[in-house]
Order: C-alpha cells, then sequence, then structure tokens
C-alpha cells in the first residue's frame, strides 16, 4: 500500500501552481565620478565609484585624455586625446570604457548635448572668443549665438539639453548669461563685482553652480538661481574651488582644489555642505564629470 500511495503523492504535488519566480532586484542607478590624473608622462582618465570607495582606470594611452563628456542618452564618454606626436582626436567610448566607432568633429573645445543631438564649440581671434551651436553631425549649420566682441566662453549644457550657461567679459567684467535652445534668446544672470568663471547646472535646471571670485579672496563655489537670479555662497575655505560638476541626482557638486601642493577631487554635499576628499594626492587629478550607470 505504502509503494501505491507515492506515485498517487507525486501526481498531486506536481498538479499544484507554480509559485511565480522572484522578480530579480533592480539596483539604483549608479553615479560614478571620471575624472584626469597624471601620474606620469601625459593625462589618463579615470572614474572612481562611490559605492565601493575605489578606482577603476577608463582611458590610458601614450599621450594625453581630458575633457570627458558624459553624453547620457547615448551612455557614452566623450573625450580629447592626443598622442605624443601631437595628433589630436575626439574619441567616444562606452560607460565601462571601451572605445566606440563614432563620427566626431575634431574640435578640442567641443561640447556635446547630453541628449546627443547638439554642439556648442568656441572659435577666438585676436581677444575676441564666440561660441557657436550646430548640430551634431552638421557642423555646416553652424550658429553665432554670442557677440562678435569680448570673451564668451566656459559653456555648460544644462542636464535637459535646452539651455546653455556661458561667461562673458562683454560689460568688462566676468558675468553668468543663459542661451536658450527653445526661442533662441539669451539672459544675463548675474551681474556684481566678483568674477564668475566654472559652470554646471543643477539637473533640475533651477540653480547654476559656479566659483566666484574677488581680487582679494580665493574661488568660492556659489549657486545662482536661474528663476530670480540671486546668488548664495556655499562655501568659505581659503583654497580655490575650480572646474565644477554638479552630480546627475544633485546630491554632490565634485571640484578639483589644490590642497598642500596636491592637485585633487573633492565633493561637497550640496544639502549639509559637508566635504570629502576623494582622490589621494598623487599625481595631478582634476576636471572632474559624471557617468551615470545602470546596474540591472
Amino acid at each position: 500500500m505504502r509503494i501505491l500511495m507515492l506515485p498517487l503523492i507525486l501526481f498531486i504535488y506536481s498538479c499544484q501552481p507554480t509559485p511565480p519566480a522572484e522578480e530579480p532586484e533592480t539596483l539604483p542607478e549608479q553615479e560614478q565620478l571620471i575624472y584626469i590624473a597624471s601620474r606620469g608622462d601625459g593625462f589618463d582618465l579615470y572614474t572612481f565609484d562611490l559605492e565601493r570607495k575605489k578606482e577603476y582606470p577608463f582611458a590610458h594611452a601614450l599621450g594625453w585624455e581630458w575633457g570627458p563628456q558624459f553624453i547620457q542618452e547615448k551612455e557614452l564618454v566623450i573625450y580629447n586625446s592626443q598622442d605624443t606626436s601631437g595628433n589630436f582626436q575626439l574619441r567616444a567610448a562606452d560607460i565601462n570604457g571601451v572605445p566606440v566607432d563614432m563620427a566626431l568633429p575634431d574640435l578640442p573645445n567641443l561640447l556635446v548635448s547630453p541628449d546627443g543631438n547638439w554642439i556648442v564649440y568656441s572659435r577666438s581671434k585676436d581677444e575676441v572668443t564666440q561660441l557657436l551651436l550646430a548640430p551634431l553631425d552638421r557642423l555646416a549649420d553652424s550658429l553665432l549665438i554670442t557677440p562678435d566682441s569680448a570673451y564668451h566662453g566656459r559653456a555648460k549644457w544644462s542636464w535637459d539639453s535646452q539651455q546653455i550657461a556661458f561667461v562673458s567679459d562683454r560689460n568688462g567684467t566676468n558675468e553668468v548669461y543663459r542661451y536658450s535652445l527653445e526661442d533662441q534668446s539669451t539672459q544675463q544672470l548675474t551681474d556684481n563685482t566678483v568674477r564668475e568663471k566654472y559652470l554646471s547646472w543643477s539637473p533640475d535646471g533651477q540653480q547654476i553652480a559656479t566659483s566666484i571670485r574677488t581680487d582679494s579672496t580665493e574661488n568660492e563655489i556659489a549657486l545662482i538661481n536661474v528663476e530670480s537670479q540671486s546668488l548664495k555662497v556655499i562655501t568659505d575655505t581659503p583654497i580655490n574651488e575650480s572646474e565644477l560638476a554638479w552630480s546627475p541626482s544633485g546630491r554632490y557638486i565634485a571640484y578639483h582644489a589644490k590642497v598642500d601642493e596636491a592637485d585633487d577631487i573633492f565633493l561637497l554635499e550640496v544639502a549639509t555642505g559637508k566635504v570629502q576628499k576623494i582622490t589621494n594626492g598623487n599625481g595631478y587629478h582634476g576636471e572632474p564629470g559624471w557617468i551615470l550607470k545602470n546596474n540591472r
């Protein structure tokens, strides 16, 4: 009887509904820093995983790599590259540093919009620097977006690719301006006695981080409210905070600073003002940016 019952038990068990498989947990998008470093000859690119607190090599070659830009919609990093013979090329790689074949104009001051559709670049002659806007694949359709006098530079794209912030001294001192792609208008955002230099947009497009300086002070980080055009200083240190990069989450502003003769990357937590040092002073570190990885 026991032998007969076993097949019956197995048959009943096999008819039971199979419980649904558990959905794999989707990890949140992960912010990683990307920056240049010189630990010998030339510059190389590195990334830094904030969660693991670990640095990884990104792009290494004989020569110099600099100016990394994260193109969010295409999940690519574009950067400048120059070999030891002086040959320049704009290169592209995926978010893991694997080279990608992509047709790019070889312009060393080119900035690609986060959606990958537009570029802004500078053109200099004598003491005049202009900014031009063009579709990425149609450089011939370039549009001049600044006057043909004075300096215009330090351009930075907003995260939605609809606005460009830049610095101009057309009125005698560095001020911050905003260009809108929607209506092709330009608006002056600051009018003060300090000199604004480096710029970076907040992810929501409501603020612009800038470094400000007077003749008697070091660079400090300030936030410009785009709507009210007010400026709020958020640091007070004896060092120069420069080369700003606001993180995609809005939580951090990364910057370069020289402390005790060492050039390093620091993170400022916007909400608390807490600062942490990322690199270790072993060589030069600068030009911080961000990569957004989706770990699945």
